[in-house]
């Protein structure tokens, strides 16, 4: 196939080993770790999710699922804690994360604990992709400004730090405009002063995701073109109120502003359109379409990572292949193959057809079953 935009890099990164307590519904995890494949196996409801959601926790600080801290805990307990070693520049690093009820919760990496728990988002570059992806991804446009903020945190710590400054300065320009409408006057320069900032922050957060878009264009297209048979090209238009003039839409908007009592303008409102060979995704494209889409992107995801970080982003692919035909499931391990994918978990309810998939696969495979949330190596 021969992607020629793929680069080398200077370092690897894998998952040496796990160790869970208290995570949902974990029993006590672990687990040693090689690179490779990773297949674990079970029924719904026995973990596998939840085994994923542990290593997406340990990179990004939070649940893939949204889920706040407390409701992570395993019932019947009263915290959860999650350990890693993890090898990265050919060095081995110890990461351990503790949340306690009602405590904050601490990262600390070779025992030295973060200040901020921003410094350690970025160090696991990782992807992760599950079935209800593809259906929240096609319906809604905050899923796909998930997408951007997900990956542009791990590579620009400066992007979370206005997209924090951005979110929290919204909150509070929606609660003025709440408290306008009940009140006789406006505060105008209190006003000014939250559009101020949220211009300054916007506009950056708009720059950093028109370039990630513009990088990941030509390997969307490519690997999309390849899991089709060259049936299907698939691109995305961004759609920005900061491409025009921020400040200017601030103005424009305020008037609606007042009478809505929220904030209808700003890069909080970004739009993702979908397109397959220049139409309309959400409005001509298939089921198939769809997943072919969805797999391209995060794998077009997976190469911007693993270039910006200069290592290889680990890969998560939760019950997919239930999701997929032969044909696509052949073309995306083919194409973990031609990424040169470092280690990649995956799970899947059935053993033989992840044996199958396995066969596929040109790197070491290893297989394990999880059961009401204790995980054993086959």
């Amino acid at each position: 196939m021969g992607f020629h935009l793929f680069l080398f890099f200077k370092s690897v990164l894998h998952l040496n080993s796990i160790q869970s307590v208290g995570f949902k519904n974990l029993s006590e995890i672990n687990l040693a770790l090689k690179p490779g494949v990773h297949f674990i196996i079970g029924d719904n409801g026995m973990g596998k999710t939840n085994f994923l959601d542990a290593i997406y926790y340990s990179a990004m600080a939070k649940s893939y699922f949204g889920l706040n801290d407390k409701d992570i805990i395993q019932h019947g307990k009263d915290f959860f804690r999650i350990q890693l070693e993890y090898q990265q520049q050919q060095q081995t690093h110890q990461l351990e994360i503790k949340y306690k009820s009602a405590l904050t919760k601490e990262f600390s990496r070779d025992h030295i604990p973060y200040s901020k728990l921003s410094d350690h988002i970025g160090n696991i570059p990782l992807v992760m992709i599950t079935p209800d992806d593809i259906f929240y991804f096609l319906q809604d446009h905050e899923e796909r400004r998930k997408f951007l903020n997900q990956t542009l945190v791990q590579t620009d710590p400066i992007y979370l730090d206005h997209l924090q400054q951005y979110t929290k300065v919204l909150k509070q320009r929606n609660a003025l405009l709440k408290f306008a409408s009940s009140s006789t006057t406006v505060d105008l320069t209190l006003l000014d002063l939250y559009d101020e900032q949220l211009v300054r922050s916007g506009n950056y957060i708009y720059q950093c995701r028109q370039n990630l878009l513009q990088q990941i264009a030509p390997w969307l297209s490519q690997m999309s073109l390849f899991i089709s048979g060259k049936q299907q090209d698939s691109s995305i238009e961004f759609e920005s109120d900061a491409a025009i003039n921020l400040q200017h839409c601030f103005e424009k908007n305020r008037s609606k502003d007042l009478i809505t009592q929220r904030s209808n303008t700003g890069i909080h409102r970004d739009k993702l359109n979908i397109k397959m060979n220049g139409l309309s995704l959400n409005e001509f494209g298939s089921q198939g379409q769809i997943k072919t889409f969805l797999i391209a992107l995060k794998l077009a995801q997976v190469q911007y990572l693993s270039n910006i970080k200069q290592t290889k982003a680990l890969f998560l692919l939760d019950d997919l292949f239930s999701k997929l035909d032969q044909q696509r499931i052949h073309s995306l391990l083919s194409l973990l193959v031609e990424q040169g994918i470092e280690q990649c978990f995956i799970t899947d309810t059935d053993p033989e057809r992840a044996k199958k998939a396995a066969q596929n696969v040109k790197l070491n495979s290893y297989f394990y079953t999880m059961n009401h949330g204790i995980c054993t190596t086959l």
